[in-house]
């Protein structure tokens, strides 16, 4: 199993894990974009103004993208350059249908960030996977007070702006419905057994959420006094779980090191594809 930060590119993967099976994740725009411009600082571009910084952003998007801001490719269709569209071509409403098209034969699964569980739901019966397989305890959760309300007028700016990744996950969040329909009628009753199982597993291993000390831009968990090795798995992160494989390839000096304690099937929300490889 691959699964990180990456932009999709078939080919590429392919070599590296023939045969894989490519899960990604969506985020409705509006949500994508406001975090975006949290999180990557874009406030502090917006020269000569005060009030609605995001609104004053939105009047001349393209010069933050000429720019290029911070991460500027998150500016506009972001999810779609994330799944291998540069962002000069997201403006091409056919190329944005054929990539639509590639991506609906080429994804075997894509879960919708605004429902989360429902999508690890569907998953899990995807990949004939287990309750414990899907568990996950939150990560890099914004404060509230890092958060802004958004205007009507402001959420219509940004979803013109951000055309093609509408399209792009009105496409996907529309199948994830048809999907749970799909499901039969004991998917209400499977959501309800999953997440009472998600609170037992955070009463037994973390403590009250509260600031990163290394990032006050987060919300995180610390994990309790002698918790076992499935939590500590749950409660890593990409960047420590990277860290945790890298060290243990350096020391083996194999591209591919056992993974021991490791549960390599952990999920974590991120931006990126996830690339699933189960033997």
């Amino acid at each position: 199993m691959l699964t990180n930060h990456v932009r999709y590119n078939r080919s590429e993967m392919e070599a590296v894990i023939p045969n894989a099976t490519y899960v990604t994740i969506l985020r409705h725009p509006v949500k994508h974009f406001e975090s975006s411009f949290a999180y990557f600082g874009w406030a502090k571009k917006v020269k000569n103004r005060k009030g609605d910084l995001l609104a004053a952003f939105l009047e001349t998007p393209q010069k933050y993208v000429d720019d290029k801001v911070y991460f500027w490719w998150q500016s506009h269709n972001g999810q779609l350059f994330d799944l291998g569209m540069d962002t000069e071509n997201t403006n091409d409403c056919d190329e944005v249908n054929e990539k639509i098209e590639i991506l609906k034969k080429e994804l075997d699964f894509v879960l919708i960030a605004e429902y989360f569980d429902e999508s690890l739901l569907l998953l899990r019966k995807h990949l004939c996977w287990t309750l414990d397989d899907i568990l996950y305890i939150p990560k890099n959760i914004r404060p509230k007070n890092l958060r802004r309300t958004i205007t009507k007028a402001t959420v219509e700016k940004i979803l013109k702006w951000n055309k093609a990744d509408y399209k792009l996950y009105k496409h996907f969040n529309e199948t994830l419905w048809q999907k749970i329909h799909d499901y039969g009628p004991s998917f209400k009753a499977d959501l309800q057994e999953f997440r009472r199982e998600k609170i037992r597993v955070m009463e037994e291993c973390v403590k009250p959420i509260k600031i990163n000390k290394r990032d006050p831009r987060e919300l995180s968990y610390e994990l309790k006094a002698n918790a076992s090795t499935k939590c500590k798995n749950l409660w890593r992160g990409d960047v420590t779980f990277t860290a945790l494989l890298r060290d243990k390839q350096l020391e083996s000096r194999i591209l591919y090191p056992p993974t021991d304690d490791i549960d390599v099937t952990t999920l974590h929300d991120s931006k990126g594809v996830i690339n699933i490889r189960k033997q």
